[in-house]
């Protein structure tokens, strides 16, 4: 995706050094975005916008660090200060998601996972 006018942070954790939300988010094999802790990753997109699904890579080094389990959550309160005050819903995930097993090979794009949402 082009991320002009959008922010990727993280509520809550530290980050590593050389470690930038937005090259999770980038569209490239090239980036990586390494985080040991279990805190949200925020993408904003500064404006309301449809997104229909997501993918992500699996990285070039060690598969340990590839996502194996994940939860997806949107809102569409482009009016709230910050992240508290949103109204957050639940993506549902799809059958295929559910039972997916992240590509064994390195650098390697994912299919696209499609988003349902549900009120959380």
């Amino acid at each position: 995706m082009k991320a002009e006018g959008v922010v990727a942070r993280l509520i809550g954790g530290k980050l590593r050094p050389l470690s930038r939300p937005l090259d999770a988010i980038d569209d490239s094999l090239m980036t990586v975005f390494r985080h040991n802790e279990l805190v949200p990753l925020v993408i904003d997109f500064g404006k309301l916008i449809y997104v229909d699904a997501f993918r992500f890579a699996t990285g070039m080094d060690h598969s340990e660090r590839d996502p194996v389990r994940w939860e997806l959550f949107c809102s569409n309160d482009d009016g709230a200060q910050n992240d508290a005050d949103r109204e957050w819903m639940r993506c549902e995930a799809s059958q295929e998601q559910e039972r997916y097993e992240t590509p064994r090979t390195r650098g390697t794009f994912t299919d696209w996972f499609p988003i349902v949402a549900d009120k959380a």
